[in-house]
């Protein structure tokens, strides 16, 4: 039946599959160097003391978050997006991103603002890794922008950077290559979450070898929200289908919270939750205060 927890909240989060792949993988430092080694082949000194993560993360709600940002030695700032649709939008979004990158950074490390100078704060570069299902002539695609052209909608001033045959933005795209291609076969159930871990064994590389890792954290979540989703449908079952139907909207938010809570206990990572939950990272970041308060 189409509007169950299984199929509504858990499938909202196999759509957002390949963003939360890659705001999970690059929130690695390791990930984050081979990453940057992508964009710039000729920083082959660099090493992973070197980089200093910086994503924004929901602090408030409705507050911007971006996918990825980092810094490299204190003199370059990158923030990466992936995008797997044509957005207007998205020269802006990151220029808003960098500027908040940028107070935070100098309020960390500067006296104030007058204070900041080309010698105490990185210069940046913003890039936009496209997947194929973005519909862009030519396929995947990766942009770069540094420098703020007159027209934030004008992206005339974008440099198209090769993707380097191997590497972590090749790998990136193949996993999404790979989820499109198992989800249009089998639907966006679970068995096709198990597929696309099966699938995973069978590649070589970093993101592949962080995506097994991740494996046993997320099938158990996903069977657990699959059990209580069960066991909620067959104790209410006998009342009827349109109480069933009634019961579990209404009970919708409360029953993710609760589920959420246990998940919290068995110390399952806030973001994965709030992933496969739909809940916000602000809510499930409320929850665990609140469960630490009482414990």
């Amino acid at each position: 039946m189409r509007g169950t927890l299984v199929e509504s909240d858990i499938g909202l989060a196999k759509r957002n599959m390949k963003d939360s792949i890659f705001r999970r993988a690059f929130s690695d430092r390791g990930l984050v160097l081979e990453l940057y080694k992508d964009l710039h082949p000729e920083a082959e000194d660099v090493s992973e003391d070197d980089v200093n993560i910086v994503t924004i993360r929901n602090t408030m709600i409705n507050s911007p978050i971006n996918d990825v940002g980092f810094i490299i030695r204190d003199t370059v700032l990158c923030l990466v997006e992936a995008q797997t649709s044509q957005l207007k939008s998205l020269l802006l979004r990151s220029l808003v991103y960098l500027g908040i990158t940028y107070d935070r950074y100098i309020k960390e490390n500067c006296t104030s603002i007058y204070q900041a100078n080309e010698s105490n704060t990185p210069r940046w570069e913003i890039y936009v890794i496209f997947t194929e299902s973005a519909g862009l002539r030519g396929g995947a695609q990766v942009w770069k922008f540094d420098r703020i052209p007159s027209d934030p909608f004008d992206f005339s001033s974008k440099e198209t950077v090769p993707i380097r045959e191997g590497g972590m933005i090749e790998q990136y795209l193949e996993v999404c290559r790979l989820a499109d291609s198992i989800i249009s076969e089998f639907g966006d159930g679970k068995s096709s979450i198990s597929r696309i871990f099966e699938e995973c064994h069978r590649h070589d590389g970093a993101l592949w070898d962080f995506l097994i890792s991740k494996e046993t954290e997320v099938m158990t979540l996903y069977d657990d929200l699959w059990t209580t989703e069960g066991n909620h449908r067959m104790n209410v079952e006998e009342e009827g289908r349109r109480r069933y139907e009634e019961g579990l909207l209404e009970g919708r938010e409360e029953e993710k919270r609760r589920i959420v809570l246990e998940l919290l206990k068995r110390d399952f990572d806030p973001n994965i939750i709030a992933e496969c939950t739909g809940l916000s990272a602000e809510t499930v970041e409320r929850l665990r205060n609140d469960l630490e308060q009482n414990v």
